[in-house]
C-alpha cells in the first residue's frame, strides 16, 4: 500500500509540473540575476526549478501599495524561497 501512495505522489507531482512549468527562457533570465544560484550544479538547478513550479502552483503572490507582481517577479520570489528547502529531503535520510 505504501508503494501505491509513493507512485501516486510521483504521478501527481509530474502532472503538476507539466501543467505549471516555468518556461526555460524565463527561468534562465531570472536565475542569471540571482548571484546565489551561480554555485548550483545542473541537477540542483533542475530540482530548484521543480520546487519553484510547485511553489507557484500552490501559493499566490500579491503586490502591496500598487506594486505589480509580474511573472518574472513571481519566479524570482519562488526560486529564492525554494532555495531554503533545496536539500531538505536529503537531510531527512
Amino acid at each position: 500500500m505504501r508503494q501505491f501512495f509513493a507512485k501516486f505522489r510521483r504521478w501527481k507531482m509530474r502532472r503538476m509540473l507539466a501543467k505549471h512549468a516555468i518556461p526555460h527562457d524565463l527561468w534562465k533570465m531570472v536565475t542569471e540575476k540571482i548571484p546565489l544560484l551561480s554555485g548550483l550544479d545542473p541537477v540542483e538547478m533542475a530540482h530548484l526549478r521543480a520546487l519553484s513550479a510547485w511553489f507557484l502552483a500552490k501559493k499566490s503572490i500579491h503586490g502591496a501599495q500598487g506594486f505589480e507582481v509580474t511573472r518574472e517577479v513571481q519566479v524570482c520570489i519562488a526560486a529564492q524561497a525554494c532555495l531554503l528547502i533545496l536539500h531538505l529531503a536529503a537531510c531527512r535520510t
